[in-house]
């Protein structure tokens, strides 16, 4: 299946608690992937009426970094 097929075969994706809020982390925005990728996130979080939080380390190979903004995200 593909990913716009989705809502087709399982219906329309379902209305969140309300102070639902979303984080997710890339390995950096120098990349036009990462960056793109992010703005869909966000646009998804948008359509769902749910706060995203998008954040990167400063390289791709920055994992401390990438862990450290996840363990941030998770305490908010």
């Amino acid at each position: 299946i593909d990913w716009s097929q989705l809502e087709a075969k399982f219906g329309a994706f379902p209305k969140l608690p309300d102070g639902t809020k979303a984080g997710a982390v890339s390995k950096t925005l120098t990349n036009e992937y990462w960056r793109s990728l992010g703005e869909g996130y966000k646009s998804f979080g948008d359509r769902v009426a749910v706060p995203v939080v998008y954040q990167a380390a400063q390289s791709e190979g920055d994992q401390l970094g990438q862990l450290t903004i996840a363990e941030g995200l998770v305490t908010q």
